[in-house]
């Protein structure tokens, strides 16, 4: 009855009314000692607390309040569990709500909740919901209660809730902690669970503390006065404190477990909310914390959580990228607030060094731990973070680290601008430091020596060039990633992947050692590297060599450890490669590091390639199979690319990676210089690059790539293709195989090429594409280059016949021969006609230099295209060429025969460029080689009868036809020929074979006269209406020839001819002369322009009375109204003549009004003027430099008096006379020293230091030496000098004087 009254009771406490409080706390006042009693009466408890929301507040109140007073209810501690184990939030939220009232009584109950505390937590087994509790103790109050409180006892208030924050934390290590925290020390990682739960609990507690530091604190307590006590209380709470303050109350923890629970409590993860709230803490100049305090609790507490990375957890984890921005503000320098700089001066942004490098350091290390969302931006933004990120990955910790330079010089011109930038830092800060010691004391100087900031602050640019850290953060850093092993989290990153892309920037042709160390250091995690690493440091990492001492004992023994290592890395590589369960992707970027060195312009860079490909593809139990497989059934030149043709087929990812091999392989052959590698290239590609599913495209760049190969590089391919066997001399097999292999790629490709013909094709700006087109309806588009590689393949021989075990390609050894052939050379058809696709025009096939490769095979089929349709230019210049055999020697021989036959005397005679005596020589030559023909072709170049002393028809002709104007040596473009008279477009070089055909023409004719008036009847003669009959046009184009030859290698006859033809010019009275010469232009052109060319060998004097005569025959030409290129001529000749007077007539600068002129206006004057005073009185091109620069100082001494600008005159005095005193030392002087006006020495001072910096730099020592005398012996004009010019002078000579003095009297 009494149990069911209970329960009775206990359901009816349904409100919040005073009587069921009083209700509950009379029912709470019950003793039960019998076990069946206490469980019903918990069972009542339990449905008493269902009833109303408010029974847990008033249940648990009472219960606290009785456990704190003498008469103490033994069922309390029961009644806690079940309340707990029924509502294990709620409870742990009004648990905390009770401590808080009571902690807020004027009475300490602090001591009295400690032990309290501890027994709840014991009685409930550590079941508690900590973070719960904690955050209800730091709710803010602001109920009148905790506002009529006196200050000391908020103040108490504040430090007791702290310190029940560190005791739940304490609380918070159970046994089974204790345990896992014994086995993770002794390095037992089997199971971290609980205690990796442990450390985020109290990661939580920390946060919500650091929260209340920020925001409850502030708004409850006067922090003001209190600023000790706010920065001890989140310290304490952080676990920063010294111990004693953990355990001074009631002295728990005990002594023997104090130790191990204080280390747990400190050793635990930071979140990015408290960490970023501390640093606003820093930031905010109400709280007490400052920037420097709060940068050093963000180092501790960072650094303290990274070096628990071994637990597993994300002891360090920061997503968003204000922290950079909130850790440069606590580094940066603000100058007191009651100095007042200038309004026009703009402080510069600085940092204090020792925060600055500090938060550099606080970021490699959060940037370590958070590469995936930090790491990009910390990569790209900031400069002087990547140089301490490559530091610590490649360990080496000199500026700049071998990773920012690839060679000594980028090395030196990044130390330079290092020192110019901290020379400039160091002028900013001094400047700076100035205004604020002016601002309280005017009169005070701040130098190196005496400034106070120079040593303290730096430069906040941390997105500029990267600045070298000093020594002591060198040290700093080294022992920061011996630590924490930063350099292993960012080379393990791989989003974003560092190391590769160090790895890319250093290039491949340096040897990394920090490559070796890293992958060293990496034990056997392997794979937590990218394969690029390791790829790199397989190629450059070789296993040193055993030294040996006299006594035969070894030295050092490093050499088995290298060679583990690597045969470790060669292992894993392998098995990467030929893995089914590794992707695809990992596969090709391991064959695309290897493929991409194959095509470096180093050979060395090539060959590592090829032997790291060799190791990683060939495993040591296929060597034996290799071996087998390899007995007759491929050349032995091929054997050692096994690797290539047999093992890299068989990976399993082999279809995924296929394509980027032949594309590699195709760029290798324009770049690969071993003959055996080319030729490996090309077996793989025949195999493996004309696949079925091959599309179109792809195999037109594979044949593109192949015939650059074999036209472009001919010397390769020769060796190739044209190599003997030393057994049987004849082709071997290699060259075979390759010529076969090449043979079936370009004719699958025709095969596919080739298409029914087309109406109309698209347009394209290719020039090399052209449209093939065949008399039987097929078309093909193409690039020209595979034209001519094809028909070049075709001249080679083709003798090799493959194994019958290996391809389709034995069946029909011939097939791809014949059809590539008849494709280009049909024997029952006419052969295919191209076309340029971007202006339709028909396209040359066959160019010469092919039709001689294709004359110099065996193949009849190929010669009889090549001699098809030949000119007999073209026959002359294959017959002087070596290295066709003899048969088609003949044929060449015959075909000249036909054409002697087919062609007049004179066709013949013109095509020919060589002498016809060696031509002669050249068939009797071929004949001893036992060719056939050219009988007829030498008969003729025999004959008496091609000669100019005949008086036939035939003579005529050929004095005809040699009859045009003859080029003259030295007279190209002195006159430009009339458009209108072909005659003019003949040059008036007298080309030396030329020549010679010329004198034995004229060799019977006569003398020339010697005497004026001789040779103005000869000129007469020449030009006279009755010189060209036919009786008498022989013996004048004679006596013409000879006559211009003469000219040109006698002087006396040049001057006889000129005198006669200026008296017949000059003759008044001889008007039929003139018009004589301009009806008989093909003498009369040649004639002036001999007479014009040697014009520049005579004198001043002679010049001039050439032009005399020139003006004179110009002007009768032009008043008797002849229009012909003869008026050309002359005026072209007379148009020079008076520019050169022009340009030589002397102009001094001085003379020019330069007053009024701008500076482009300026330079055209000056360009003109100085121009026409390079040259001296006697025009034979001496540089005047004494005129030049005493012109130049005078124009400056001017433009400085009419005050404008004289930059432009300096810069050309500096051209004229760059040792600026050498010319006219005395005038130079003057205008770099002089003494000027007040109102010009603002003015000339940036042009006087410049015209000294020329002085100091540019002079010998002779020069300076001179002016040092000069300077220095002028006492009775020493008013005249510039007293500040001379002593900058003199000074600026002093640092350099001892090494400069040795330099300039070298």
């Amino acid at each position: 009855m009494a149990q069911d009254l209970l329960l009775c009771i206990c359901w009816n406490c349904s409100n919040a009314s005073q009587q069921n409080r009083d209700v509950i706390s009379q029912l709470l006042k019950i003793r039960l000692k019998q076990k069946p009693l206490i469980t019903h009466y918990l069972f009542c408890i339990r449905e008493l607390m269902s009833q109303h929301g408010s029974n847990l507040q008033t249940l648990l109140t009472h219960i606290i309040y009785n456990e704190l007073s003498t008469a103490r209810n033994p069922n309390n501690m029961a009644i806690i569990q079940t309340v707990f184990n029924q509502l294990p939030l709620e409870a742990a939220r009004v648990l905390a709500d009770i401590f808080l009232d009571l902690l807020i009584n004027k009475e300490d109950y602090l001591r009295a909740l400690r032990p309290l505390l501890r027994e709840i937590v014991r009685t409930l087994r550590h079941d508690l919901n900590f973070e719960e509790f904690c955050l209800g103790l730091l709710q803010e109050r602001s109920d009148i209660k905790f506002t009529e409180l006196e200050p000391q006892y908020q103040d108490r208030l504040m430090q007791s809730v702290c310190d029940m924050i560190c005791l739940c934390q304490l609380l918070c290590i159970t046994p089974a902690i204790r345990e896992a925290a014994s086995a993770h020390a002794r390095a037992d990682h089997k199971d971290l669970t609980m205690l990796q739960s442990f450390q985020r609990q109290l990661s939580i507690i920390q946060r919500d503390a650091v929260w209340w530091i920020h925001l409850v604190v502030p708004e409850m307590y006067d922090i003001k006065t209190k600023s000790n006590e706010f920065v001890h209380c989140l310290y304490k709470m952080l676990f920063m404190a010294e111990a004693e303050h953990y355990y001074n109350k009631d002295n728990w923890p005990p002594d023997g477990d104090r130790n191990v629970m204080l280390r747990l409590c400190s050793e635990v993860p930071i979140l990015e909310d408290a960490l970023m709230r501390i640093l606003v803490i820093g930031l905010n100049k109400d709280l007490p914390l400052n920037a420097a305090d709060c940068l050093e609790l963000a180092d501790q507490l960072v650094k303290r959580a990274a070096s628990l990375n071994n637990t597993g957890v994300d002891v360090l984890r920061i997503e968003r990228m204000e922290i950079f921005d909130a850790l440069m503000n606590l580094a940066t320098y603000h100058h007191p607030d009651n100095i007042v700089l200038p309004s026009h001066y703009q402080p510069p942004t600085l940092a204090v060094s020792s925060s600055y490098w500090k938060v550099l350091l606080l970021l490699l290390t959060i940037t370590a731990f958070n590469p995936h969302s930090l790491g990009l931006s910390a990569w790209e933004s900031y400069p002087t973070l990547r140089c301490l990120m490559e530091m610590v990955m490649t360990n080496t910790y000199t500026f700049p680290p071998p990773t920012f330079s690839v060679d000594e010089k980028t090395t030196e011109e990044i130390r330079n601008s290092e020192k110019q930038v901290a020379a400039l830092e160091r002028d900013e800060i001094l400047e700076f430091e100035t205004h604020l010691a002016t601002a309280t004391n005017p009169s005070a100087t701040i130098t190196l020596q005496n400034s106070l900031l120079i040593t303290q602050l730096t430069a906040m640019t941390p997105r500029q060039a990267a600045r070298k850290p000093p020594n002591h953060v060198m040290e700093q850093l080294k022992t920061l990633n011996e630590s924490l092993k930063l350099g292993q989290l960012l080379c393990r990153s791989r989003q974003p992947d560092f190391l590769l892309d160090i790895i890319q920037t250093q290039g491949t042709s340096e040897v990394q050692p920090w490559l070796a160390e890293l992958v060293e250091s990496s034990e056997s995690s392997l794979e937590v590297l990218p394969v690029q690493c390791l790829c790199e440091f397989l190629l450059h990492e070789t296993p040193q060599h055993i030294e040996v001492d006299c006594d035969g004992d070894e030295v050092s023994k490093p050499v088995h450890q290298r060679e583990g290592k690597q045969k470790q890395l060669l292992k894993h590589l392998q098995d990467l490669m030929y893995s089914a369960n590794v992707e695809s992707h990992t596969v090709l970027e391991m064959m695309t590091y290897f493929l991409r060195r194959l095509t470096s312009q180093q050979v060395h860079s090539r060959s590592l390639a090829l032997k790291g490909l060799k190791m990683v593809l060939t495993r040591q139990e296929d060597v034996v199979d290799m071996v087998m497989e390899n007995q007759g059934c491929q050349p032995v030149d091929l054997a050692a690319f096994d690797w290539l043709l047999k093992c890299l087929p068989t990976i399993p990812h082999f279809k995924d990676v296929r394509e980027k091999i032949c594309i590699a392989l195709q760029q290798a052959c324009q770049i690969e210089t071993d003959h055996q590698a080319v030729s490996a290239f090309v077996v793989f590609l025949s195999q493996f690059a004309i696949s079925e599913d091959k599309q179109q495209q792809s195999l037109d760049d594979l044949v593109l790539d192949l015939s650059r190969l074999i036209v472009e590089r001919q010397t390769l391919v020769n060796h190739i293709l044209l190599s003997r066997s030393p057994s049987s001399g004849s082709t071997s097999d290699l060259s075979g195989l390759i010529l076969t292999r090449l043979l079936h790629i370009f004719s699958e490709y025709m095969k596919r090429a080739k298409g029914p013909a087309q109406e109309a094709y698209s347009w394209s700006d290719t020039q090399d594409q052209i449209i093939v087109r065949w008399s039987m309806g097929h078309s093909a588009t193409m690039h020209i280059l595979v034209v001519h590689a094809m028909i070049i393949l075709l001249t080679y021989p083709s003798s090799y016949q493959e194994p019958e075990t290996q391809t389709e390609l034995e069946t029909d050894k011939g097939c791809c021969y014949d059809e590539l052939v008849e494709i280009w050379f049909p024997q029952q058809d006419n052969p295919p006609t191209a076309y340029l696709i971007d202006t339709s025009e028909e396209a040359l096939l066959l160019p010469d230099w092919l039709k001689l490769k294709m004359i110099r095979s065996n193949v009849d089929r190929l010669v009889d295209a090549a001699l098809n349709d030949l000119e007999v230019m073209q026959l002359l210049l294959f017959i002087q060429s070596f290295g066709i055999p003899v048969d088609n020697m003949s044929k060449l021989l015959s075909c000249l025969d036909e054409c002697s036959q087919r062609h007049s005397v004179m066709d013949v005679l013109k095509s020919m460029s060589s002498d016809p005596h060696y031509m002669v020589q050249l068939i009797d030559i071929q004949h001893m080689r036992g060719a056939k023909g050219g009988e007829k072709f030498k008969q003729f170049l025999s004959r008496d009868s091609v000669s100019i002393d005949g008086d036939g028809d035939g003579d005529v002709s050929v004095i005809e036809a040699q009859s045009e104007p003859i080029p003259v040596a030295g007279t190209r473009g002195v006159a430009g020929g009339g458009a209108k008279d072909k005659d003019m477009d003949v040059g008036l070089e007298v080309i030396s074979e030329r020549q010679r055909q010329q004198s034995r023409l004229v060799e019977s004719a006569r003398s020339l006269p010697s005497k004026d008036e001789d040779m103005m009847k000869t000129l007469e003669d020449l030009f006279s209406a009755n010189s060209q009959s036919s009786s008498s046009a022989a013996a004048s184009n004679k006596l013409f020839f000879t006559l211009l030859q003469e000219m040109n290698s006698n002087r006396q006859t040049f001057s006889t001819v000129l005198q006669a033809f200026q008296n017949l010019i000059f003759d008044k009275s001889d008007s039929d002369f003139v018009a004589n010469l301009h009806k008989m232009p093909v003498k009369a052109c040649p004639l002036i322009k001999a007479l014009l060319h040697h014009v520049k060998d005579l004198g001043e004097d002679h010049r001039k009375e050439v032009t005399n005569v020139m003006e004179r025959l110009l002007s009768r030409s032009q008043g008797q109204g002849h229009r012909t290129a003869i008026n050309a001529i002359l005026v072209q000749f007379l148009a020079s003549c008076q520019k050169i007077h022009k340009s030589r007539k002397k102009v001094n600068i001085k003379d020019l009004n330069l007053s009024g002129l701008n500076e482009g206006e300026l330079e055209r004057v000056l360009s003109e003027t100085l121009k026409s005073s390079v040259l001296n009185e006697s025009g034979q091109g001496h540089f005047d430099c004494s005129a030049s620069s005493h012109q130049l100082c005078e124009a400056i001494v001017a433009r400085d008096e009419l005050g404008t600008s004289e930059g432009l005159l300096i810069d050309w005095l500096e051209l004229v006379d760059p040792e600026m005193l050498s010319a006219c030392p005395d005038l130079q002087e003057k205008l770099i020293f002089a003494k000027r006006d007040s109102h010009q020495v603002k003015r000339w001072q940036q042009p006087q230091a410049y015209l000294l910096a020329l002085l100091t730099h540019q002079s010998n020592w002779q020069t300076i030496n001179k002016c040092i005398t000069s300077l220095l012996s002028k006492t009775p004009d020493t008013s005249q000098l510039n007293s500040k010019a001379v002593l900058d002078f003199f000074v600026g000579l002093h640092p350099y004087s001892q090494n400069m003095a040795r330099s300039w009297q070298r």
